[in-house]
């Protein structure tokens, strides 16, 4: 029984370790590479320089994307470009806005295409057309790409919806 008790003290002091040292890897990681976590792009921050920490980047590979849930239905977006370098990275980016989460939101359709975002400059896509959703995803389409993003903006009214249209009615009235 007793070798029993420190077998589990030693293992339990190990589990103990483990995690310590899992965190402070974490905590390395971030340290490194929180510089670029996804929040970034929605931080309200219009610094450019992606060592500012107001960037994000994910890493190289197949179609890279972020997606913004709204929680309801909105229609003007800005993006803003990464302005110490890679300015090309951006190029080709699609905008997808929809309601479905299949596919990462992939499978909403395409209503915006970036072709050139100067560096550190801004590009915003103002809809003419009747476009509505919850989820924005933004997707660079290729192999071995980098998707810089510095702010991703998202303006306008709140689309009426038949959840939301008694509030509507109720306002107007």
């Amino acid at each position: 029984l007793m070798y029993y008790c420190i077998y589990w003290s030693i293992l339990s002091m190990l589990h103990l370790l483990f995690i310590c040292i899992l965190m402070c890897i974490s905590i390395l990681i971030h340290r490194k590479y929180g510089l670029a976590t996804a929040y970034n792009a929605i931080d309200g921050t219009h610094n450019s320089d992606f060592h500012g920490r107001s960037c994000t980047r994910a890493n190289e590979e197949t179609n890279p994307w972020r997606r913004v849930d709204l929680l309801d239905s909105y229609i003007i977006i800005t993006i803003t470009n990464r302005g110490d370098c890679c300015e090309e990275r951006i190029d080709g980016l699609q905008i997808h806005i929809g309601n479905s989460l299949r596919d990462n939101g992939l499978a909403n359709p395409v209503v915006g295409t970036i072709e050139k975002i100067h560096s550190g400059q801004s590009f915003t896509e103002t809809f003419t057309q009747h476009v509505k959703g919850r989820y924005v995803t933004l997707v660079l389409p290729g192999f071995v790409k980098t998707l810089n993003l510095c702010e991703v903006e998202i303006y306008g009214y709140r689309a009426p919806t038949g959840e939301n249209m008694n509030y509507y009615i109720h306002y107007i009235t």
